[in-house]
């Protein structure tokens, strides 16, 4: 190819073209877009999109990956040719758009949030994970870890929960009837208060971002310790351990739309009617007041005595007056 043709003759029948994905910043929800590369160039490359030939900035181009049009192969996007950010991101869209929220890459599970109660297990689901970290407790009796990361809003918390739901709510097979029920009850103890600790949790570490109404603002460890006999092996305890926690958002009024402070410091200004530097009324709602009840009753489920209940309602009061 001549360096002198011009893009319309290099995108001329018989020039020998291929196929690329197209990164489009000027129109972000598409993303990216097939294109045709008809003249190479190291950094202002010619590419048609049927709208005629025009030059673009190398960067903006990855190789096309064919595999990408079988979207069964796509169930695993670790089946691609080409883990480039492209077919990656399409292929997430693609599965959403069909109401297939999960979506695996290799052992990594990707989920899209759909913002409704989650659908039923067809295909990878987040079950299959704790399954996998299950067997490996259970029949390899070998320490297993599940890893959930992602943006606030993302779906951590419920991904979380199920995971753990699952944990202790699957039953062993190798067991006496006695021995099953007595099992069944303390794992029905057990999921009681984990479930109520959630208020408890939430308050004191969630906060209103602009991204997302009820956002952790800490990093959470769950252990789960499994205990038994070979394949009768099941969930004996639970405990949690919270890091991380943002303080920034104790120590100062957070601001910017859509920005609260921690949950448990909004009950306690909408309940007692304090903190209105720290806590504007433009920023309290109608649930905040009644919210505070059900902390205090999470605590409580938990055990915790009074006077650390008081004690905490106090702290509270004293962090609104800063």
């Amino acid at each position: 190819m001549r360096p002198e043709q011009t893009p319309e003759e290099a995108a001329l029948p018989g020039n020998k073209t291929r196929r690329a994905w197209l990164e489009t910043p000027e129109n972000p929800e598409a993303g990216w877009r097939v294109v045709e590369v008809v003249r190479e160039d190291a950094l202002r490359p010619t590419v048609d999109d049927g709208a005629g030939p025009v030059e673009v900035d190398a960067s903006r181009l990855s190789d096309y990956d064919a595999t990408f049009e079988d979207e069964a192969l796509c169930a695993d996007l670790s089946n691609l040719a080409s883990l480039d950010a492209a077919p990656l991101v399409l292929g997430l869209g693609r599965r959403f758009r069909r109401g297939l929220i999960y979506t695996r890459v290799g052992p990594v599970l990707m989920a899209v949030n759909p913002n409704t109660p989650l659908p039923a297990a067809a295909g990878p689901h987040v079950t299959d994970v704790a399954l996998v970290a299950r067997r490996g407790a259970v029949e390899a009796n070998a320490s297993q870890a599940v890893v959930i990361s992602g943006e606030s809003g993302a779906g951590k918390t419920v991904s979380a929960t199920k995971i753990i739901e699952f944990l202790i709510g699957r039953s062993s097979r190798e067991t006496s009837r006695k021995s099953f029920e007595r099992r069944e009850l303390a794992k029905e103890e057990l999921l009681s208060r984990l479930k109520a600790s959630i208020p408890a949790l939430e308050a004191l570490g969630n906060a209103a971002t602009a991204l997302n109404e009820n956002s952790s603002r800490f990093g959470k460890l769950v252990k789960l310790t499994y205990d038994g006999p070979g394949g009768a092996r099941d969930v004996v305890a639970a405990h949690v351990e919270e890091f991380l926690l943002e303080k920034a958002r104790v120590s100062r009024r957070a601001r910017g739309a859509g920005e609260r402070n921690y949950h448990f410091l909004c009950q306690v200004a909408a309940k007692h009617g304090v903190g209105a530097t720290y806590a504007p009324a433009s920023t309290l709602r109608a649930a905040d007041a009644p919210a505070l009840a059900a902390t205090d009753q999470s605590f409580r489920d938990l055990g915790v005595p009074w006077d650390d209940l008081k004690l905490l309602s106090t702290v509270g009061e004293a962090v609104l007056r800063l």
